[in-house]
């Protein structure tokens, strides 16, 4: 192990040290399971992305072995079950595998495809609609214990009852 030792200057000896995950001022870090899209998730930089992993309570690669992909890989576990359930149609339709992207796609929850119908409403326009859908997706997240969790990988007696969950 190699140890870097910098000798503080007089420069350095009146101004505070700032805090090592304060790399830019007033960059909040965005929870792995607060993304919402594999959009959003492929659209973050490598050091938004490392800055979630720290939130989220991850421990990061050594840096160069730190790329996109990595990161990407270390924040999949904890993401929401419909992004990962993305990123795997993705992937699997960039490798020329239609077949698995298909069933992939036709294995989504219905919290997923209520996910990906007010997305649609969204990019139509339909925002009345988009809306009402986004209340119902409330009382679906509110129904499910952990929506990083796959519906089968945990007891379903967890969830909510679908008339308690409707209930104000």
């Amino acid at each position: 192990m190699r140890l870097q030792l910098r000798p503080r200057t007089e420069v350095d000896a009146g101004s505070p040290r700032p805090a090592p995950d304060a790399a830019e001022p007033g960059a909040k870090a965005v929870l792995p399971w607060e993304l919402t899209s594999a959009a959003e998730l492929l659209s973050m930089s490598r050091e938004d992305k490392a800055r979630s992993a720290l939130a989220a309570g991850l421990q990061l690669p050594r840096a160069r072995v730190a790329t996109d992909e990595a990161l990407t890989a270390l924040l999949s576990p904890l993401l929401d079950e419909a992004v990962r359930r993305q990123l795997g149609v993705r992937a699997a339709a960039a490798e020329g595998r239609f077949g698995e992207a298909a069933s992939i796609e036709r294995a989504a929850t219905r919290r997923g495809r209520m996910m990906q119908e007010m997305q649609r409403a969204v990019d139509m326009g339909n925002f009345v609609s988009a809306a009402s859908i986004a209340q119902d997706l409330r009382v679906e997240n509110n129904r499910r214990m952990d929506v990083t969790l796959d519906e089968g990988e945990y007891d379903a007696m967890l969830d909510q009852d679908d008339w308690c969950a409707a209930c104000p």
